[in-house]
């Protein structure tokens, strides 16, 4: 039977001669020649199914490990008794290692000397007399050495069963779990160009460089991180054993890892339809470039060889297509004009690319355009799915790629449209906002007659104050001073007289102020009342009273306010001029009202003695009165500002939108008012 093409994997295992139960470490010379021990104590060497006895063991032993071949064509190996043996032209040497040592692993060294690691951690080296420990001792708690190997400048890497060290300048430097590595278990290893060294550890594998680790596994696209194998080829590949397979990492993706966002690796496993009767991978083995390119590694269950230079690329380029939509599970009659029904919840689209060659090895990537921001990666699924749409118009389009990665020219692509939901159109938002709004106008409403009614209570209360004053407290007060003014006629010859007059005059006075208290308590009625001519009324009644001289002036065009801003500015104005009256004693008020553009101010101006404005700020207590007239104009949303100096009198703004003032009923002045004794 001959064989037209070989297969990309050849596996050499009991078939061919190599037994399972003896397949241990084994070793490939610098002329190809493989060493592999059997169960006889021999070991063979030579082409698979050409070998020939290179040397037997003194006691025939069965169990034993080669673990390495040195340039002279001595091969190192080590037995059941863990004695350690080199043989030269057949003839097995006992190399006197250290008896309380067992040897696990084999390096020489580019200057030439022999380095053995050992199962307890330690490392060896040769000498011409004797066995010389290397000092100091890596730095890692029950390492035991699991392989070796040294880059183009002179530093060795030792891979242990709990971390990776490296011996450069005479001192170590360590890695694992806790500073980089993804396993402290090192199964396998190999030195790059440029000091780059790939690692592979029972979780996946990392790439040193200098000092900085990056670390390979699934999230990156490794198919499996269970590695038992790395060799690269003579293009720079990185071929990679695991307990899956066989698998290959393209230089050019390797090359990105180091910028910011490299790519995601993809990598086909070699599996029994490559050639590869089993393919789980022997860790702590190794594997090994051959001289013709092909690549050797160590299999649970035998040898397998491949050769990268004479493996067949498929160059065909697949076509892809769009076999079918599933409705909610149902399929689509037609493909052309599709039209979803807006009760639609899952949509299958199911595709395929017309590649016979390995079709399973074929991957995809698709998108929905008008949902999808890039395209997915889909791996070997035919099909995808998607949930949730909304109505509109959109556009599938998947692209195929082959077993060896080439890919369809063109996506396939099918557009369709779905239905919009009632929810989704544009009576539903107007009904939505309609809703809305009146939701929240009625909760203004219900605000709104809330603080309505607080407002008439507190009204009520301070009616019902302002009577009890009347009724009760100033007539007792008016009916002394009468008393007081008889006494005082009686006596106004004599000393008593004089002395009543002024008890007299202070009464009167009392009673002044209680009857503008009541009438603060009352408050004013607006309805047909203009707002200057309240002010009017109210400054040139207390000017009046103090023989000042004011002046009042409005602008044309003045617009009416409302009586929440009507009742603030009378209140306001009346307190401002009375303040001016009792501390500035100017010689003349004037008050001034006008409309600016949408606001409405109001300006206070006297020439009295002044003051410092930050002091009396400052000052605790003062009676000024400062804080209560920025609290009434933040109730309607105005401003306040004060200009005055000692000696140049004092000037008073107030301004207020006429469109944005807050309502009458003010619920931070209802609050503070509810605080006071016996208001509500």
């Amino acid at each position: 039977l001959h064989r037209f093409s070989e297969p990309r994997v050849l596996f050499y295992g009991d078939r061919e001669g190599i037994q399972q139960d003896v397949f241990g470490k084994i070793a490939m010379a610098a002329n190809g020649g493989i060493y592999i021990p059997d169960k006889n104590g021999n070991i063979l060497v030579g082409p698979i199914g050409k070998q020939t006895i290179f040397g037997s063991h003194p006691t025939k032993d069965p169990d034993q490990d080669v673990l390495g071949v040195s340039r002279d064509k001595s091969v190192w190996i080590r037995d059941s008794k863990f004695v350690l043996y080199s043989i030269r032209d057949g003839v097995y040497h006992n190399a006197d290692f250290p008896r309380n040592e067992s040897p696990t692993c084999f390096l020489e060294t580019a200057r030439g000397e022999i380095w053995i690691g050992t199962r307890a951690g330690a490392l060896y080296r040769k000498t011409a007399t004797s066995w010389d420990e290397v000092q100091p001792q890596i730095p890692l708690a029950k390492a035991g050495v699991t392989m070796m190997a040294e880059d183009g400048f002179g530093t060795i890497y030792v891979g242990t069963r709990n971390g990776l060290a490296r011996w450069k300048d005479g001192a170590w430097q360590t890695w694992t779990k806790e500073n980089g590595l993804p396993s402290n278990i090192i199964t396998a290893m190999r030195l790059g160009t440029a000091g780059v060294a790939w690692i592979g550890t029972a979780s996946g594998i990392v790439r040193v460089d200098g000092d900085k680790l990056i670390v390979v596994d699934k999230s990156r696209g490794l198919p499996d991180e269970a590695i038992t194998a790395l060799t690269l080829d003579k293009q720079g590949n990185l071929w990679v054993g695991s307990h899956s397979g066989i698998f290959r990492l393209c230089k050019e993706a390797l090359d990105q890892l180091a910028q910011a966002k490299p790519a995601r690796l993809t990598a086909d496993l070699l599996n029994a339809k490559d050639g590869l009767r089993y393919p789980e991978g022997r860790p702590f083995v190794g594997s090994w470039l051959g001289q013709d390119g092909s690549i050797w590694m160590a299999m649970l269950r035998g040898l397998a060889r491949i050769s990268p230079d004479h493996i067949a690329t498929n160059v065909l380029v697949p076509e892809t297509k769009v076999q079918g939509v599933l409705i909610d599970g149902q399929p689509a009659a037609s493909l052309q004009n599709l039209v979803l029904p807006a009760s639609a919840s899952r949509v299958e689209f199911q595709f395929t690319a017309l590649s016979l060659l390995r079709p399973e090895r074929n991957r995809f990537r698709f998108r929905l355009v008008g949902f999808d921001q890039q395209w997915i990666d889909g791996g070997t699924q035919r099909s995808a799915v998607y949930t949730g749409l909304k109505g509109g118009e959109y556009r599938f389009e998947v692209i195929g790629t082959n077993n060896d990665r080439v890919e369809s020219l063109a996506p396939a692509a099918i557009t369709f449209t779905k239905t919009k939901a009632f929810l989704e159109t544009p009576i539903f938002t107007l009904l939505l906002l309609l809703v809305a709004t009146c939701v929240v106008w009625l909760a203004i409403q219900l605000r709104i007659r809330s603080l309505k009614a607080r407002h008439q209570v507190a009204l009520a209360e301070r009616q019902r104050i302002a009577r009890e004053l009347h009724d009760g407290l100033l007539q007792e007060f008016q009916g002394a001073t009468l008393k007081l003014a008889a006494l005082q006629l009686r006596n106004r010859d004599n000393l008593v007289g004089e002395q009543l007059d002024g008890v007299i005059s202070g009464l009167e006075k009392s009673l002044q102020e209680s009857r503008r208290a009541i009438q603060s308590l009352r408050g004013r009625q607006w309805d047909g009342v203009e707002l200057y001519a309240a002010l009017v009324e109210c400054a040139e009644g207390l000017c009046r009273e103090a023989k000042v001289k004011v002046v009042c002036e409005r602008s044309f065009h003045l617009m009416e306010p409302k009586a929440d801003i009507k009742d603030a500015f009378w209140r306001i104005a009346r307190e401002s001029i009375r303040n001016s009256l009792k501390h500035g004693n100017p010689a003349q008020v004037q008050l001034h009202l006008s409309s600016r553009g949408n606001e409405l101010v109001m300006l206070i101006v006297d020439d009295g003695a002044g003051f410092h404005v930050e002091e009396v700020r400052l000052r605790t207590g003062s009676h000024f009165g400062l804080v209560g007239l920025e609290e009434r104009m933040a109730c309607v949303g105005g401003k306040f500002s004060i200009e005055s100096a000692p000696g140049k009198g004092c000037r008073v703004e107030f301004r207020v939108s006429l469109f944005s003032a807050k309502p009458l009923f003010r619920e931070r002045e209802i609050k503070r008012e509810a605080a006071r004794p016996g208001v509500i």
